[in-house]
């Protein structure tokens, strides 16, 4: 008996009912209606996937977590971290327009303050796909503290398992033993697919002849129109690894751009439509 036929015939029994078989098939197909207003009303971008080479799904668009809740140090002209509108706002907004996937970081400082609001949203773990990438700091420490980081991206984060974990910058002389740190902790469970950022051809070459045994899911570099490596994309294709575009509106610097003005206008869009549009159709990953 199905689950959804048990729950019929459960309610009808609490109410002291008994149904005949028109009166289940009319409750079926009242319940079955209800689920697919359901389907329709989820965000169209929520049911566009991509293929990862290890054979899981990954959403094609997602919410990017850099200077959510709070602007890191590094990237502040004080030097120190410096608040912004809450994480916790930031996020619920963002779940509450669509959005599942967060491209998360152990850089933006903010993991903790992601993982709070995560959970406080109510939405079930496995409905997410959240990714999360190891900074230089570690990856030159060595694969005992990119161990430790991800332990700690875990706990901030308040999950078991990243659906992705990326090596955030290919440090130099480090970035193998790192990567290969990574496969392990796959092997383990803490993280279902792995991948790289920022990585060139030439760091890709590197890890590969290095000694690493499972090809990266994903290389994310800043990809756009006004930055568009046609070389290293078709590179990376070629190899299986799925591009995921961030800076995808350029940082805003670009919406005034005539030319992309006029499309916008032409199609009654907005440019960050048009320029998100664009990276989906062009089949990378849209951050």
């Amino acid at each position: 008996m199905s689950a959804t036929l048990q729950s019929v015939l459960d309610a009808a029994a609490a109410a002291g009912k008994q149904l005949d078989s028109v009166s289940i098939a009319f409750a079926l197909g009242y319940l079955a209606s209800r689920r697919q207003q359901q389907q329709d009303a989820e965000p169209a971008f929520n049911k566009i996937a991509y293929k990862l080479n290890d054979g899981r799904k990954h959403p094609a668009i997602g919410f990017g977590t850099y200077k959510c809740g709070v602007v890191p140090a590094s990237a502040s002209a004080g030097g120190v971290p410096v608040d912004t509108v809450s994480a916790k706002q930031i996020i619920q907004d963002a779940v509450d327009v669509g959005y599942r996937m967060f491209d998360c970081a152990q850089f933006y400082a903010n993991e903790a303050d992601i993982g709070e609001a995560l959970e406080a949203t109510g939405v079930p773990r496995e409905e997410l796909f959240i990714i999360s990438k190891v900074w230089g700091d570690k990856i030159y420490e060595g694969p005992d503290a990119v161990r430790a980081q991800l332990k700690q991206t875990l706990s901030d984060l308040r999950t078991d398992y990243v659906d992705l974990y990326l090596i955030h910058w290919p440090v130099p002389g480090k970035h193998v033993a790192a990567y290969l740190e990574l496969e392990k902790l796959q092997k383990e469970g803490l993280i279902r697919s792995i991948g790289v950022s920022n990585y060139t051809i030439s760091d890709f070459n590197e890890l590969m002849d290095g000694g690493a045994t499972v090809v990266p899911a994903v290389n994310q570099i800043e990809i756009n129109p006004f930055l568009h490596r046609k070389e290293t994309i078709e590179f990376f294709r070629s190899k299986g690894v799925l591009m995921q575009a961030y800076r995808s509106l350029r940082a805003g610097k670009e919406h005034d751009n005539v030319t992309l003005g006029k499309i916008a206008a032409k199609h009654g869009k907005s440019p960050a439509q048009i320029l998100g549009a664009w990276a989906v159709q062009h089949g990378y990953v849209y951050v």
